[in-house]
């Protein structure tokens, strides 16, 4: 099996300005679709790494980013692949979900509490894959442990003003203080679940 590495997040993470910053790098090729590649069988992790990479030697590294939990939904994934988990605050998530993609309230925070849910029990069966927040991405932070994590000679290069979509603010509230406490509340949860696993983070 070639390398494959998977960054999972969720939609408005800040983790397409990763995947797009990793894809620049003379080894890294991804192979997103429009509407989500799906990994059903070890077959499916074949298929990706038939696609004509930009090298053609065995330091090349496949790479896809999953914000869906339908994704990914083979066990083997856990042992021929790598990952990168990126977790983002739910208010820009939400508010985005809502304002943008038009969700209605009770789908965007379910899509984010599942998500969230399904990266966590991935996480916990990937000890040693890397973990980080979109802070630790708008501060330059994790570059390093990624291209340690993929044996990279060269650095990946990241720059945190391709975040800079995804801090948009929204005028209102659309969710009101009570969902608002409640998924803020899910999150912390999910994040110190995250932080007491072998995973990889900055310092």
């Amino acid at each position: 099996m070639k390398k494959v590495v998977f960054i999972c997040s969720h939609l408005y993470s800040g983790s397409d300005a990763l995947y797009e910053s990793m894809n620049l790098h003379q080894k890294i090729q991804g192979f997103k679709s429009y509407k989500g590649n799906i990994y059903e069988s070890p077959l499916h992790l074949l298929r990706l790494c038939e696609n004509i990479h930009k090298i053609n030697n065995r330091s090349a590294v496949y790479l896809d980013n999953l914000v869906y939990n339908y994704q990914i939904s083979t066990k083997s994934v856990y042992d021929y692949c790598k990952f990168i988990y990126v977790l983002t605050k739910p208010e820009h998530v939400i508010n985005s979900l809502i304002s943008i993609e038009k969700k209605k309230v009770s789908h965007a925070i379910n899509y984010y509490n599942f998500r969230l849910r399904r990266i966590c029990e991935m996480a916990k069966r990937t000890p040693g894959a890397i973990f980080l927040t979109f802070e630790d991405m708008a501060q330059g932070k994790g570059m390093n442990l990624i291209s340690d994590y993929l044996e990279l000679r060269e650095p990946v290069e990241f720059n945190p003003l391709y975040l800079a979509p995804f801090q948009k603010t929204f005028s209102t509230d659309l969710l009101g203080s009570v969902l608002r406490s409640q998924v803020e509340d899910t999150y912390e949860r999910y994040l110190y679940f995250l932080k007491n696993q072998l995973l990889l983070r900055p310092q």
